[in-house]
């Protein structure tokens, strides 16, 4: 099972933010990110922007993004 955490974000700094929590909480540093379809462009331009793996997501609302430093492996 995958740990995903929420946050919303509005700018650049709510980004660091996260991404700091997020590796406060976990003792990691996230690896992969879910985006919404609906996010305005200069948020999914800041999303790649931090080199994690970047999944785009239609079931989001727009500003939250999920971050994980696990990988879902499939279950055989």
């Amino acid at each position: 099972m995958t740990f995903w955490r929420l946050y919303m974000i509005y700018t650049q700094a709510d980004l660091r933010s996260a991404l700091e929590r997020y590796e406060l909480s976990t003792g990691v540093k996230p690896k992969y990110a879910r985006i919404s379809a609906k996010a305005p462009a200069e948020l999914i331009e800041m999303m790649r922007a931090t080199g994690l793996q970047v999944e785009v997501s239609k079931s989001l609302l727009s500003r939250d993004i999920w971050l994980t430093h696990e990988i879902e492996q499939p279950v055989l």
